[in-house]
């Protein structure tokens, strides 16, 4: 299996109501996504973030095969979704790894 974790950070512009809302309006987003990506076991952002988390969100996606995660990359709901979730982050970081 591989995970795939995606974390962001708020654009600095954004205030707590705006936050909230793009917060919920995303994990609707990726939940809808999920059921859409051949491969996708499993499918979450989080939101729930400690304040010694160096992110605000965190999609956390668990593919069966790294071919899986490919095509997920390149698949048309994926980049409308990103689209979205660019409108209210920065500095987006990427870990991949197999599961042991």
């Amino acid at each position: 299996m591989i995970r795939h974790l995606v974390g962001w950070r708020w654009q600095e512009q954004l205030n707590t109501p705006q936050k909230e809302q793009a917060a919920k309006l995303l994990q609707e987003k990726f939940a809808q996504l999920k059921d859409k990506i051949p491969g996708a076991e499993w499918m979450q952002l989080e939101i729930n973030m400690l304040s010694t988390s160096a992110f605000d969100l965190v999609l956390n996606t668990v593919f069966a095969t790294e071919e899986d995660l490919k095509a997920y990359q390149k698949n048309p709901d994926h980049e409308a979704v990103a689209a979205i979730v660019r409108t209210y982050t920065k500095d987006k970081t990427v870990i991949d790894f197999v599961e042991a």
